[in-house]
């Protein structure tokens, strides 16, 4: 359920790729020439470092998406930076962590270390400190390239139980809700306190609640995926065209890649979607989230004839909600439309009590979809996602416990969600499994 290409996408795919990269000219990869200086003494306008953690499935791909980046390159106002952990086959087979600086002709090592885990929250901050010491600039994106199952532990490799993103085949590791945080609170501090602009995730499934909840502590903006992303990933040409710009509206360049995003996909596969978040505006979101769950706590304990259990089921039915390829991560915009068209239904035993909590909690669902469109101000999605809202939330399919994972996510921790979440669980005509 990684950053792959699906069974449908890869029939669909292959051939596309196999003649782009026929007609994609070789990289050149150099140590020691070209303008590469220990630090840059002008500051460009914007940094975009790639943090590509490819000792796994998604080895080619990087390869891919580092031609494209040359395309674009460095320049006065743009500093174009990958970090890429993988298995060098001119190494030995050994594992390599290469700092390299990306021209319009081609890419230069500033560095490399040997043996590095691309799932270790060290790597990871070096790697972007190296960026903002080397490479100074006004504002700063990181993307966060690789396999991504958002915010459930879920064992896909008997080796390796995927978490978050960033998973890393040679020690086992990934980079968790927990890492991420520690990680982007230390590039915080080195930046004086400043958030980073822009954090991208060409990775799967990462345009979640949970996500959203860690990211917006540290970042202004962030662009993500509710769905599979396919193994071509971003195109970085198309990608970094909307730095190169000149800009230094984060709204404007978020936008701009998306829209590159759909352009890239559409013409390909139905099943795709990308989304911009203002952070800034996902707090009103999630305290929304709180009080929705709150509310369907109170129906749930005082419902007539289980007309409140029957909302909730039928609200995120697969067959009537936006889902993705891991069934548990739900459209949170399309549930929310679902308890507002199954509302009339619900009754209280209190029957006095029935409008009131009609109309309070219809109040509360159109608030907070209000309060997505606030925080997703750029949302595209292919034929397969129609109506998707550009956030999931985790919902466990009917007749599955909750995923011993979740109670330890940040998200979890911190919102009424789960104690709903819990509760409807725990209902009659539920059939627990174990997971």
């Amino acid at each position: 359920m990684n950053r792959r290409l699906s069974a449908v996408s890869a029939s669909m795919l292959w051939s596309f790729v196999i003649s782009l990269c026929m007609c994609l000219p070789s990289i050149g990869l150099t140590a020691g020439k070209g303008p590469v200086p220990g630090a840059r003494t002008l500051k460009a306008k914007w940094t975009v470092l790639i943090y590509m953690a490819a000792d796994n499935s998604l080895h080619d791909d990087a390869e891919l998406n580092l031609t494209q980046a040359i395309k674009i390159g460095s320049r006065a106002d743009l500093n174009v930076l990958a970090y890429r952990a993988t298995v060098s086959a001119a190494q030995g087979q050994a594992k390599v962590g290469q700092r390299l600086v990306i021209y319009n002709d081609g890419i230069v090592i500033a560095g490399q270390d040997l043996q590095p885990d691309s799932g270790d929250v060290e790597t990871f901050t070096n790697a972007v400190l190296w960026a903002i010491s080397c490479y100074p600039s006004e504002h700063l994106a990181v993307v966060v390239w690789d396999h991504g199952m958002g915010d459930l532990n879920l064992v896909i490799r008997a080796l390796c139980p995927e978490r978050g993103v960033c998973i890393d085949d040679t020690y086992h590791t990934y980079l968790d809700d927990a890492k991420l945080m520690d990680a982007f609170n230390r590039i915080v501090t080195a930046r004086g306190g400043k958030k980073l602009d822009m954090v991208i995730f060409d990775a799967c499934m990462m345009a979640g609640t949970g996500t959203a909840h860690i990211v917006s502590q540290f970042a202004d903006y962030m662009v993500a995926s509710e769905t599979i992303v396919p193994g071509l990933g971003y195109n970085y040409e198309t990608m970094l065209s909307a730095f190169a710009t000149g800009s230094d509206d984060c709204r404007d360049i978020a936008q701009a890649i998306v829209a590159s995003y759909q352009a890239f996909y559409a013409p390909q596969i139905p099943a795709y979607t990308n989304s911009a978040f203002n952070l800034s505006a996902f707090p009103e979101l999630a305290q929304n989230i709180d009080t929705v769950a709150h509310l369907l706590v109170e129906g749930l304990a005082q419902q007539k004839d289980g007309t409140i259990q029957e909302m909730i089921r039928a609200s995120h039915d697969p067959q009537l909600c936006v889902h993705f390829d891991e069934p548990s991560y739900i459209d949170l915009y399309s549930f929310y439309t679902n308890l507002l068209l199954c509302l009339d239904h619900v009754e209280l035993v209190d029957q006095e009590q029935t409008e009131a909590f009609r109309r309070v909690m219809q109040e509360t669902l159109e608030d907070g979809q209000r309060a997505i469109f606030h925080a997703i101000f750029s949302n595209v999605y292919g034929d397969a996602f129609q109506g998707a809202g550009g956030v999931s939330i985790y919902f466990p399919v009917e007749g599955a416990d909750i995923h011993a994972s979740y109670p330890a996510t940040e998200f979890g921790k911190h919102n009424f969600w789960l104690q709903f979440l819990q509760m409807y669980k725990s209902m009659p005509n539920q059939a627990p499994q174990v997971v």
